[in-house]
């Protein structure tokens, strides 16, 4: 038997994303091993978002686990559900149900922590402008952001930092971080509330 990596993803993301596996421990910030730049201090609501992502991702492995869904967590927060196929491809019978349901039922049970708010507030905004400032004082370079006004009627597909930064039409390839320096910037560098990038890899 085979698995193959479903599109429902638990968390704010993008609709279009990479669909890939691996799993990443958000613990507590790291001993960062990229560059900071002198004088950057991480603002106080960094550390409660880790926190808080990493718990929200834990109960919803082990919410989905009692329905017997495997599940990944992603980079950057969130956690993809694995749908079973057969060894031609095809979804087993019963597989897409089964996910709704412990989908549904997860939702209902665990409750969003507010740094996974996905509401595009003025706050939510200032905290992605600090994101921003995060990954350039880590050394990697961002454009500027739209105004707040412009962010907020953006809705889910608003201006995230990690986004255009792995956005190669934006960022050239050659500039975007490592896999394992995204995967330590996502942790350093927590997410805003407000639209999510996450992704997974092979």
């Amino acid at each position: 038997m085979t698995r193959e990596m479903s599109r429902v993803l638990r968390g704010i993301f993008p609709a279009a994303m990479a669909v890939t596996a691996l799993l990443l421990a958000a613990g507590c910030s790291p001993d960062s091993t990229l560059a900071v730049t002198s004088g950057w201090e991480e603002p106080g609501w960094m550390a409660r978002a880790r926190q808080e992502s990493e718990e929200y991702d834990r109960q919803w492995e082990a919410c989905l686990s009692e329905f017997g869904v495997e599940s990944v967590t992603m980079v950057g927060g969130g956690v993809a559900m694995n749908i079973a196929t057969d060894d031609d491809g095809n979804q087993l019978p019963g597989q897409e149900e089964l996910v709704h349901v412990a989908s549904e039922a997860c939702e209902d049970r665990i409750e969003r922590p507010a740094s996974l708010d996905g509401t595009n507030t003025p706050e939510a905004y200032a905290k992605t402008l600090e994101v921003r400032a995060c990954v350039i004082a880590h050394g990697f370079e961002l454009p500027e952001p739209p105004s707040q006004e412009v962010w907020i009627e953006h809705d889910e597909s608003a201006w995230n930092p990690f986004t255009v930064l792995m956005d190669p039409t934006i960022t050239p390839t050659d500039q975007q971080p490592t896999r394992e320096q995204l995967e330590e910037l996502t942790v350093t560098c927590p997410q805003a509330p407000g639209p999510r990038y996450g992704i997974m890899y092979d």
